[in-house]
């Protein structure tokens, strides 16, 4: 297949998306399997052209995961009521205000939206996704941020989440950040690492 074909092909399968700035997972995997397949029959040099335009497009879509409670807004008090969102971390606030202010694509990611439907413990009163998704955009708003895109679901384009309940791991090892740095500072003091 000619380098003139191929892009027809993507120029093609790129305008037909509903929009072009947001594309999905199925779209770009259909891309990988147009790369993969003219990789069979393609230079090397074609090869690096088409994973060039893969990786513009993660990097278009790059977004931040903030986590809610306890991340970016106070949670030690608990669970209130699920329309009920504490008062903003200012350090947090203040670095989302900090990504925005560099363009960079923020979501809130949160566990309060996992259920398509739902009843408060504390009131009973029923809600919906789409009325928690409004109430952390509204308290957004109130704080000085835009309306956030609300998720609760990880997906190839997220680089960084931010929460109060991760453990980071150093890739590939399966050892926790802690672990090394302890190894590290064990290392230089001359003691053994177990």
């Amino acid at each position: 297949m000619s380098r003139t074909i191929l892009e027809k092909q993507l120029t093609d399968w790129f305008y037909a998306l509903p929009d072009v700035g947001n594309m999905t997972k199925r779209h770009h995997d259909q891309m990988i399997s147009i790369i993969r397949e003219h990789e069979q029959q393609s230079t090397s040099q074609d090869t690096v052209y088409l994973q060039k335009c893969a990786d513009s497009d993660i990097k278009a879509n790059e977004w931040i995961g903030i986590d809610l409670d306890g991340t970016l807004a106070d949670y030690s008090s608990g669970w209130r009521a699920w329309n009920d969102i504490g008062p903003p971390l200012q350090p947090m606030l203040d670095r989302v205000k900090e990504m925005l202010a560099a363009n960079k694509r923020v979501k809130i990611f949160t566990a309060r939206v996992c259920f398509d439907t739902d009843v408060c413990r504390a009131t009973g009163q029923g809600f919906s996704r789409e009325d928690m998704a409004k109430v952390i955009q509204d308290w957004c708003e109130k704080h000085g941020l835009p309306r956030l895109e609300v998720t609760n679901i990880k997906d190839i384009y997220m680089r960084e989440l931010w929460d109060d309940r991760a453990v980071q791991m150093v890739p590939n090892t399966g050892r926790t950040l802690t672990d090394e740095h302890l190894a590290e500072s064990m290392a230089a003091s001359g003691k053994a690492v177990s």
